[in-house]
C-alpha cells in the first residue's frame, strides 16, 4: 500500500477548517499522519481526541484508528501561506517510508476516494488550473518572473503552457520532490522583495506592490506557477472541476474568497442580495459534525437553516437593491 501524508496550515478561525478536512478525509479513505502547521492556539477540538506529545513535543492526536494529526509549530516571521514547501520538504525528510506527499489549505475539502488522489500525484505534481486562467506565455506577468530568476540561472521551458494554478492544493510523489526545493528556492530569491511576511494583498508594502501588475502579488501561488514553468517539470493539472468551481463535484471543494463556511455571516450577506453557496455551505457543515466534533449538531443544524432562510431571501434583497440603485 502507498504511503501519503498530508500537510496543511493555519490559525485562528481556521481550525474549523482543518477539522472539516481531516472529517473528509476519514470520508474518502485516507489512512495517515496529517502535518498541520500552526501559529497561536491549538484548536479546542485537541482536547476531544486524547492529545500527547511526541518525542519532538509536537501534540500528536488521534482522530481515528487510521488517521491522527501531528500540530507542527511554526516559527518563521514569513506568512503561514509561503511555508507550504518548507513544511512538505520537512516532513519528506523525516519520514523515508512516505512515498508521497500533500498540501491542502484548510478551506478545501475532499470529495473523492482517496487512492484517485495517489494515482493523481503517480502521473507528476497534481495541480488545479485557477480562475485565472490562461497566462499565456508572452503575459507580460509571466515575463517578469522569468527575467527575475533567468538572472539566478533558472532556465524556463514553457512546462506549464498557458495555464496558471491555484497554490491551495498540490501533490507530489518522492520522486518529484525537486519541485518542492525549487519552489522553497524560489520564495528565498523572493525575499529581498520584504514581501513574504505580508498578509495577502500585501497590506503595507509599497502601494505599486498591492496591486496584480506587480509581478509577486500572489507570492506563494506566484512562485508555484514560476516552479511549474521550469525546465525538467513533470506536472498533472487538472481544471476548476477538481476545486469544485464547474460540475462534476466530484474531487474538492476549495472555498476560497471569504467569508469562509464557519462564518455565521450568511443572513448578513443575503440582506445585500448575496445568495449563499449552498453546495458548498451544507457539504461543510456536514462535515463539522465528524469523527472530530468541530461544531454541536445544535449549531450545525442552527447554521444549515441560517442558510435555508438566506438563500430565501437574498434574491428579494438583491432585487430591492437593484431598485434602489435604479431610481
Amino acid at each position: 500500500m502507498m504511503k501519503s501524508a498530508i500537510c496543511t496550515l493555519f490559525e485562528g478561525n481556521y481550525h474549523y477548517g482543518v477539522g472539516a478536512l481531516v472529517n473528509s478525509l476519514c470520508k474518502v479513505g485516507f489512512c495517515g499522519t496529517v502535518f498541520a502547521g500552526y501559529r497561536g492556539d491549538l484548536p479546542p477540538w485537541t482536547g476531544l481526541l486524547n492529545p500527547h506529545k511526541n518525542k519532538e513535543g509536537h501534540t500528536l492526536a488521534q482522530v481515528t484508528e487510521s488517521i491522527s494529526i501531528t500540530f507542527v509549530p511554526m516559527t518563521s516571521t514569513w506568512h503561514l501561506t509561503n511555508l507550504k514547501p518548507d513544511l512538505m520538504l520537512e516532513v519528506l525528510e523525516k519520514f523515508s517510508e512516505v512515498e508521497q506527499i500533500f498540501y491542502f489549505d484548510p478551506d478545501i475539502v475532499c470529495l473523492a476516494s482517496w487512492s484517485f488522489f495517489e494515482q493523481w500525484a503517480d502521473e507528476g505534481v497534481a495541480v488545479v488550473i485557477d480562475g485565472n486562467f490562461p497566462m499565456p506565455q508572452k503575459n507580460p506577468i509571466r515575463r517578469a518572473w522569468h527575467r527575475y530568476f533567468e538572472r539566478h540561472g533558472m532556465k524556463f521551458a514553457g512546462t506549464a503552457n498557458d495555464y496558471y494554478f491555484n497554490g491551495g492544493f498540490l501533490g507530489v510523489a518522492r520522486r518529484d520532490i525537486g519541485f518542492l526545493e525549487v519552489w522553497k528556492k524560489i520564495h528565498e530569491l523572493i525575499e529581498p522583495e520584504d514581501i513574504l511576511h505580508l498578509p495577502m494583498g500585501l497590506g503595507g508594502a509599497a502601494e505599486y506592490k498591492q496591486r496584480r501588475a506587480y509581478p509577486f502579488w500572489l507570492r506563494d501561488q506566484d512562485a508555484l506557477n514560476v516552479a511549474a514553468d521550469l525546465e525538467g517539470m513533470n506536472i498533472s493539472p487538472m481544471g476548476w472541476e477538481a476545486m469544485g468551481w464547474k460540475q462534476p463535484y466530484e474531487f474538492m471543494l476549495h472555498a476560497c474568497g471569504s467569508p469562509k463556511p464557519w462564518v455565521d455571516t450568511v443572513l448578513r450577506e443575503a440582506l445585500r442580495g448575496k445568495t449563499p453557496e449552498a453546495l458548498m455551505s451544507f457539504r461543510f457543515m456536514d462535515l463539522f459534525a465528524g469523527p472530530i466534533p468541530v461544531m454541536s449538531p445544535a449549531e450545525i443544524r442552527r447554521r444549515k437553516n441560517h442558510i435555508r432562510l438566506a438563500g430565501a431571501i437574498a434574491p428579494f434583497c438583491g432585487a430591492l437593491q437593484w431598485l434602489k440603485r435604479n431610481q
